[in-house]
């Protein structure tokens, strides 16, 4: 195990390494795997990009600017419940085969933005709700058959892509999302949506498989909003959630 202590201005990062007293400044364009290192004091002055942060711990760290960790596995089936200790992230994505989500990502009180693309759970945890920093949540191509009620606690959410998920109606709690701007919910099966959204006043645009009538009621309710049903001529992906983070 190497060991690298009171160093400064370092633009990178290496596995089977304990960090004491150093700050970072890593490249923007950069990404970065590792494994086994340990950070005691360290400051990271910039964004970082990480493709892989196993079996590494931050003890007593600063974090400047966003700290972001994207895995893409195609036989990952479970998330550590190890994620939980990385409460410093700003920005997650995950694109696997995830079966489940661990409870402890509630613990990652900083995170502002959730990738979960094409994902195999079918419930979202109700953890879920505990994430309030959380302003974009993308769940597209997810195979959830419905929202957790718990999700009213995001009130910080602005974007929410539910685009070609299994949910046949959202629940009346999305209402309480009231800093929503952008919902997504294209090559869905929707039954109806709830008169809570009535409650959306920041809400400008709602595009998706919606039915006319619900769509005359929207525009009616919130005339400030673009509401765009199947009826009209668009493109559209359910795979991407094209927004950025602010």
């Amino acid at each position: 195990m190497k060991n690298i202590s009171h160093q400064d201005l370092l633009t990178n990062v290496e596995s089977d390494t304990v960090y004491n007293n150093c700050t970072f400044y890593l490249g923007e364009k950069q990404s970065f795997a590792i494994a086994n290192s340990y950070f005691r004091n360290c400051g990271f002055y910039n964004s970082g990009l990480f493709t892989r942060l196993e079996n590494s711990f931050f003890h007593n760290c600063e974090f400047i600017g966003k700290f972001a960790l994207e895995i893409t596995n195609k036989s990952l089936i479970h998330l550590s419940p190890d994620i939980g200790n990385l409460s410093f992230l700003t920005h997650l994505t995950v694109c696997a085969p995830l079966e489940s989500l661990p409870e402890e990502i509630k613990k990652l009180s900083n995170l502002q933005e959730l990738n979960l693309h094409q994902c195999c759970f079918t419930q979202l945890p109700k953890q879920i709700g505990d994430l309030d920093s959380l302003i974009t949540l993308n769940l597209s191509g997810c195979r959830i058959t419905s929202l957790p009620k718990e999700i009213h606690k995001l009130t910080h959410l602005r974007h929410l892509n539910l685009n070609a998920t299994l949910c046949a109606k959202l629940p009346r709690q999305i209402g309480s999302l009231s800093n929503l701007r952008h919902l997504h919910m294209w090559d869905m099966s929707l039954d109806h949506l709830p008169i809570e959204m009535s409650n959306l006043k920041q809400l400008e645009y709602a595009g998706g498989s919606i039915r006319s009538s619900d769509k005359i009621l929207l525009q009616a309710l919130l005339p400030k909003c673009n509401v765009v049903n199947v009826d009209e001529e668009v493109q559209y992906s359910s795979t991407n959630l094209d927004v950025r983070f602010e």
